[in-house]
């Protein structure tokens, strides 16, 4: 879970010409949102219909308060410096799950 909470903030690098894609200015996503918007938008591109459910089960599990494996409060205790608050971690996840089904 550490891994994905890593790749969030590194998919896409800062002057990759996809973070800068007329698509993505017009969504008026924040800085830190757009490498997890990415990830998702390709993921969902590559996975059939089992995978897809599967993320979707894993993100349904994050935003679940009664969550008994912690998801989120350990995704943000392992990962990045910079989302160890759970409610930076949560916003590059809604972020990435807005591409994903986007």
């Amino acid at each position: 879970m550490a891994d994905i909470a890593h790749i969030f903030q590194d998919f896409v690098g800062p002057d990759a010409n996809e973070r800068w894609s007329l698509e993505v200015v017009d969504l008026d996503l924040a800085y830190e949102e757009v490498s997890p918007f990415l990830l998702g938008r390709e993921l969902a591109s590559v996975v059939d219909d089992v995978e897809r459910a599967r993320a979707r089960r894993f993100l349904a599990a994050i935003e679940d308060p009664a969550d008994r494996l912690s998801t989120l409060t350990r995704m943000a205790r392992l990962g990045p410096v910079g989302l160890r608050e759970p409610e930076e971690l949560l916003a590059r996840i809604t972020a990435f799950q807005r591409g994903f089904e986007s």
